[in-house]
């Protein structure tokens, strides 16, 4: 049965994961394309670089654009990628149960001899499994495109860049599933669950001009995952590991909320 709400969800999704994935890999190759000339110009591009003003270096943390790991840190895994999971993985986790309710379908789903706990793990499981599947497609692109190109940037590098996308997008995708299991409303929770990840992102991107916000760094998910800065030290194990953590205690609370609430009747 675990196996059957799995599938049902992958398969309710897929259209969802393959233009996610489709876009990914189109952002990735258009990106690469471009680094050729980049690399040729490095000398004169490095120098226009370093006559930004100092505040749009921090914001962007902007160091060495024209090696391997800084272009793609600036020009994919800075913002473009990250926030290509965030949105899987909020728009999905917000329709955990919310969107069930919305349509109509939760009374069918959860009267089946499955408890609500197994029914919340399941779709959790299709939903990790699915950004996964993303971040593979991302990866195989990123592979195939920096051979292609003569970067040079080992494939545990990229891997670790992907790995911390992916555990951005199962942060919020379970923070999605807490709100859309508080609420009963899809849009409610997406909309909250999106503001609050682009929020931290500007607290992040901010936090070297403002010594608030650069007190609340340690706390916040893109200092776990990008301020890791997985392109250059590799895999560090919290970079993953937070992320995930608050993602299952996340996911954890939204079990315990929806145990305890009502189904929205339409």
């Amino acid at each position: 049965m675990i196996d059957a709400i799995v599938l049902r969800d992958a398969r309710e999704h897929w259209r969802m994961l393959l233009s996610w994935a489709i876009t990914a890999a189109a952002l990735i190759s258009l990106q690469l394309s471009v680094y050729p000339t980049v690399r040729e110009s490095s000398a004169g591009l490095q120098q226009f670089i370093e006559q930004y003003p100092e505040v749009f270096k921090k914001v962007f943390r902007i160091e060495d654009y024209t090696s391997a790991p800084g272009y793609l840190g600036t020009e994919l895994f800075s913002l473009m990628l990250p926030l290509v999971f965030i949105a899987v993985g909020a728009a999905w986790g917000s329709g955990f149960t919310a969107e069930e309710e919305e349509q109509g379908t939760a009374d069918l789903l959860f009267a089946l001899p499955v408890s609500r706990v197994r029914v919340m793990l399941a779709k959790g499981a299709a939903a990790f499994l699915s950004l996964t599947a993303v971040g593979i497609v991302c990866l195989g692109t990123l592979a195939v495109g920096t051979g292609w190109v003569d970067m040079s940037i080992g494939w545990r590098r990229l891997a670790a860049g992907t790995a911390v996308c992916v555990a951005l997008g199962a942060l919020f995708c379970a923070l999605g599933a807490l709100l859309g299991a508080a609420t009963g409303r899809k849009g409610a929770a997406l909309g909250i669950s999106v503001g609050l990840a682009l929020a931290l992102f500007v607290l992040y991107s901010l936090a070297p001009l403002v010594n608030t916000f650069d007190a609340a760094l340690p706390y916040n998910p893109f200092q776990w995952t990008l301020g890791s800065d997985p392109l250059t030290t590799a895999f560090t194990p919290g970079s993953v590991l937070k992320p995930v953590g608050v993602a299952i205690l996340a996911l954890a609370g939204a079990i315990a909320v929806f145990q305890r609430r009502d189904l929205r009747q339409l």
